[in-house]
Order: C-alpha cells, then structure tokens, then sequence
C-alpha cells in the first residue's frame, strides 16, 4: 500500500505540473525538462517522507532515542510472567510477500521506462519537431511503435524475471544496469541535447565535440556512481527506489506525448501518395516547358567553375542565358519551393501545413497549365509539397494509396537509431548512423504501379539519359515538367564520374560538378529530339549553399539559367538583377514565347531592393529578413531590416 500512495501521488502532482507548455518542440525543451524534474522531485519526496525511517536505520544514523523506540520488530510482553516474546511468523511471511511483489513491479516498470523513452517518446519527440521530414505521419508511427512497446516489455521483463528466479543479486545489478541506461538516455536527451549535430546529411565532426563527450561521460559515471551507492546502502529500498524514478520519468514522458497532441501539429495528417517515375523521359511532339531543379547549386559555386572551364560551358549551355545576380527568396528548400511554385511569402503568419496546402493549390503557374490543358509530370522527392487530394489529379506520376511500413523491423531498427543519434551519450554519437532518407525505403508501395518510385538522385537521371534519353509520346498535348534532383545537396556523396561513394567523402565542389554534368547532359539529350526548338527549359536551384560560411544570407543565390522558345543563339551571361519574386513573370513570359532580354523586366545596369528571408536549418520558426542593395553574390550587400518573423 506505501509503493501505491507514492505511485498515486507523484503521477497526479506530476499531472498537476504539466499544465503550460509551448507549441514548438525546440524551444520549449527546457520547459517540459523542468516540468518532468519537477515530477520527479516531489515523488522522491513522497518516497522519502515514507520510507525516511528504514533509510536511517539502514545507514545507521539518527538518535539513540530514535534508534530505540522505532523498530520495526512485532512483540508482547506475557501479563502472567513478564517476558518479551517476538513474533516472528508474521513479520518473516510479510516481508517475504511484499519482496516478491516489489521485485516483479521493478521488473515490469524499470524496463518500461527505458523502452516508451526510446520507441515511443524519443521517436514523438523528434517527429513532432521535423514531421515535415517524414513522408509518414503520426497514427502510422504510433501503430508501429505500440507493438514495438509491448513486444519488448515482454521480453525484457521476461528476461529479468527468469534472472531473478535463479539468482535475486543478479536480477538486482540487471535492473540497477537498465536503470542506469534509462537515466542516462533521459538526461542526455532532454536536458543535454541542444549541442546535437544536425540530420542534414553532413558528416559531423566529432572533434568539435570533445567538451561535450567529457561531461557526458562525467554524467554516466555520476548516475552510475549514485545508483551503485544507493543500491549497496538502501538495498531493498533502493531497488524500490529505481522502480519509482523509473515510473515517474515513464509517466513525465507520457504526459509530454499527450500534450504533444493537443499543443503542437504533431497529429496533421499527411497525404499518402507515390511520385512514380512513369512519363520521365517522355516529351510532347507539341510543345514542352521544364523546370529542372538542382537542389543547393550556388551561382557563386557555378561562376567559379566557368571561369575555369568557359569553353565547356560555352558549348553545353548554347542558347542560354545565365543570370549569376540572383536573389532568392528563402534559406531552405520547405520554403523555397512553394515559392517556386506560387510566388507568396510565408512569414510564420500561420500553420506551415495549411500555408504550403493553399500555395500549391493556388499556383498561377498551375492553374494556367490546367487551363490551357498541359499535362504536369512533377518528379519531387519531397512529398510533403503535394498537400491536398483534390489536387493530385494535377500529376500524371502520383498515385495516391493507403500506405504504412513495409517492414516493421527495418521501422523499429532505423526509428532506434534516429532516437538513439539524439539520446545517446556523446562519446557513443559517432557510432550510430543514419541517414535521413531512410524511412522512404520503408513505404509499402501500392499495387499495381506503372513505374519505379521516382528516384531524386544525380546519378538515376545520369542512367535514364545514357539508356534511353528522351522519347516523343502519341499524345500531342503540350507537357510540364518539373525535376527535383539531389543536385549539390548534402551528403556529398559523388564522385566526378557518377560513381557514388561513402556519404560525406566527397565535397560540395564536386557535387556542384556532377549537378552541372547532369544539367548539361540533360541539355545534350533534349538537343537530339525533334523537339528542342518547342521547348522551353528553366535550370535552376532553389536555394545557395553556404560553403563561405557568411551567416545567414549564405544560401541567398542560387543558380538561374533560362532558355525559351526557339530560341537560338551563344551562351550569355546577363548581370540583371534577378530575384525569385520575378519568377512567375518569367513562366508567364516564357508560356508567351518572349526570348532572352525580353524574359525579365530588369535590366543589366538596373539598381533594385531584393528581399530574402534568413534562418538556420530546422529553425524556421525565426526567419529574419534582408533587403538586398547590390550584387547577389556578395554577402556584404545583404543588409538586416530588423524584422524578425517567429511563429505567433
């Protein structure tokens, strides 16, 4: 009954403290952090105040008044001959009940605890801070996760009580060892995890971590210290003490997962759709407009390489026109493309999710397209552009379906990981690995599919072109289409000559190299088709890559080379000054038949503000915004206008 009113009391305060919380994950960690220690306080508190007097007992300190007037023994004194008798049957049958139902709840809870932190807490956490990372929402994750739960609960609870049935002392240093990792874990991941490398597939440098590796092994050695002492010196009372921290932090962490629900978008649901590769190389014998996308190619990058290869540019990209002074509009491709595509801005006003839903269905760039009845092949491996059912009819590629895992255990193996990568110790970081696309692997793809699932890297569209290159369809509808290719994205994974190598052995110049061989390679191959002069061709990226390091504006140019309409002449390069809020004039222009000078309304020698929004990477929730007064592609032109864009 004692274990019961702690176990009461703490999880109610524990719900009592978990009243305010902020929406955002990231920066409301210190918040839930306190909240949780808080819980965790009061019930060693209530578990003190309890137990306080076997505690003092034990360590054999406390007043001899004390020591002789609270006993825990049973006795009489007989009225006939005056002689103390000690009842020991009750005591010894007592004590041995109450030991065997404190060891099963500590093998049930101290393993609960370890595993809802890592499969189903550390998992939400993450999700709920980078859900548009994931091509899966949250009811398919937790559908996943909760047999994970229950399936090794079992097993370990199981594993511990068979320990327990043949050697008590070893079932206690296995629970204090499971304890250990949860406390560990908990306090690593919670309070030690702002110092984290980012899944940006860059290859972390572990050397600049070396601070943060002393305190987290200082940190293992200290819980480990503690529970060994507490164990050694309260004995059974410190095992009860392992089963209720291991509660309360099991109960802190669930209560989070709750109000996660009701407090962030974590319960969004997604569209669950296929971009396929059907239609890829196929091009109408009409007419044809492509946008060709090369993420993160930075026009800095690109100028450097023409001047040491002018004559190879020269001859790839004949008929096109380069703008080198472009401004962008957004530091990261979430924001980016739905610019692209609409041309609004997003300025944390409102819920990302319905901001991206309207820019896409309210394209004018689309609603054009339908109008004048194009057919829109759209090759994007970020799904989470196509927000909206109604219109997914738009793609010829999309296949909508019913999806989940293919693979329970590939989820449970790749979602530990991703846990562990966060919640870990430092000095154990650099032997996990994961790669942030690895859950794509994971989909169950729907029946029947006409094609391969689009495969966004350089190197697929580099074989697509050298097996088959472009093919003219039967149908002589006018054809859209928009590529998304890895480009120069993280992780540098390239070699020169397509080959792929370890991720994060290459480097970004190469990668810039392979991005520009593959857009030249796309131009040879559209030059062979009968179609070339119909077509008009934007390549481009849809942001710059900061591989100067100069702060925030470091990925403001982006490459733009733009070719339209029977349009024949040298490659040029033009200093207009050009920003991605001119991009919808340029499709209407291009759609219009309007060749080089006449594409833009600006002009070389033309002096204009260009605006750009600045953040780091998965801190898009503080966008701060600059006026550009001179070229794109110096830094020092980017000047803060002192707004600051957070969500509200």
């Amino acid at each position: 009954m004692k274990l019961v009113r702690i176990l009461y009391y703490a999880f109610l305060l524990d719900i009592m403290l978990m009243i305010r919380v902020q929406a955002y994950i990231d920066p409301s960690v210190t918040t839930y952090a306190i909240q949780a220690l808080a819980g965790v306080l009061i019930g060693l508190s209530a578990f003190l105040n309890i137990y306080w007097h076997r505690i003092v007992r034990r360590l054999n300190i406390g007043t001899a008044s004390y020591k002789e007037h609270e006993s825990d023994e049973l006795y009489f004194n007989d009225p006939v001959t005056g002689i103390k008798n000690d009842l020991h049957y009750p005591e010894l049958n007592e004590n041995l009940k109450t030991g065997i139902w404190s060891d099963i709840l500590a093998a049930v809870c101290i393993p609960a605890a370890l595993v809802y932190l890592l499969i189903v807490y550390g998992p939400s956490e993450i999700y709920a801070s980078n859900h548009n990372e994931f091509w899966f929402d949250f009811p398919i994750m937790i559908k996943a996760a909760v047999p994970l739960f229950f399936l090794f609960c079992v097993l370990l609870t199981v594993i511990l009580l068979i320990v327990w049935k043949y050697n008590r002392r070893a079932f206690r240093i296995l629970c204090a060892a499971v304890f250990c990792a949860t406390v560990i874990l908990y306090v690593h991941g919670v309070f030690m995890s702002g110092h984290v490398p980012p899944m940006d597939g860059t290859t972390p440098v572990w050397n600049e971590y070396s601070a943060d590796m002393i305190i987290s092994l200082l940190v293992t050695v200290l819980v480990i210290a503690v529970t060994a002492v507490m164990l050694h010196l309260l004995n059974d009372a410190g095992q009860i003490l392992m089963t209720v921290i291991s509660f309360l932090i099991a109960a802190a962490l669930g209560i989070m997962n709750i109000i996660m629900v009701f407090t962030t978008n974590i319960m969004d649901q997604k569209l669950h759709y296929i971009i396929s590769e059907e239609h890829y190389s196929e091009l109408s014998p009409e007419k044809n407009f492509i946008i060709f996308l090369l993420d993160a190619v930075d026009s800095r990058a690109v100028q450097q390489q023409m001047a040491e290869e002018t004559e190879l540019y020269q001859e790839a990209f004949t008929d096109f026109m380069f703008y080198p002074d472009t401004s962008g509009t957004y530091s990261f491709t979430q924001e980016a493309v739905p610019f692209i595509m609409n041309g609004k801005w997003f300025e944390n006003q409102e819920n990302f999710h319905d901001f991206q839903k309207n820019a896409m269905q309210e394209s004018p760039l689309f609603q054009r397209l339908e109008r004048e009845e194009w057919l829109i092949d759209y090759y994007d491996h970020d799904l989470m552009y196509l927000t909206d059912y109604d219109t997914i009819g738009r793609y010829r590629n999309a296949y909508r379906y019913d999806t989940g895992f293919s693979s329970l255990t590939g989820y449970a193996e790749a979602s530990l990981r991703l846990t562990l990568f966060k919640y870990a110790p430092y000095y154990l970081k650099p032997l996990i690995h994961f790669e942030p696309g690895e859950f794509l692997s994971l989909r169950k793809l729907p029946e029947g599919m006409v094609a391969n699932d689009f495969d966004h890297g350089n190197v697929r569209f580099h074989e697509q072109m050298s097996n088959t290159g472009f093919t003219l369809s039967d149908d002589f509808s006018p054809v859209f289409k928009f590529y998304h290719l890895d480009g120069a994205h993280t992780p540098f994974d390239y070699n020169e000559d397509f080959s792929v190598i370890e991720p994060g052995k290459g480097s970004y110049r190469t990668d810039v190299t392979v991005s520009m061989k593959t857009a030249a390679e796309f131009v040879q191959e559209l030059r062979k088709t009968d179609v070339y002069d119909d077509t008009a061709v934007i390549i481009m990226a849809d942001h710059g890559y900061g591989f100067e390091n100069t702060g925030l504006t470091e990925r403001a140019n982006p490459l733009l080379m733009v070719k339209g309409f029977h349009e024949r002449h040298e490659f040029r390069i033009s200093q207009a000054p050009i920003s991605f809020t001119d991009l919808q004039d340029l499709y209407t222009s291009l759609m219009g038949g309007n060749k080089e000078d006449e594409q833009f309304v600006w002009k070389e020698g033309d002096r204009r503000q260009r605006r750009f929004l600045g953040y780091h990477y998965n801190k898009e929730y503080e966008m701060t915004e600059f006026i550009l007064e001179g070229n794109a592609s110096h830094q020092e032109d980017y000047k803060p206008t002192g707004n600051i864009y957070t969500r509200p």
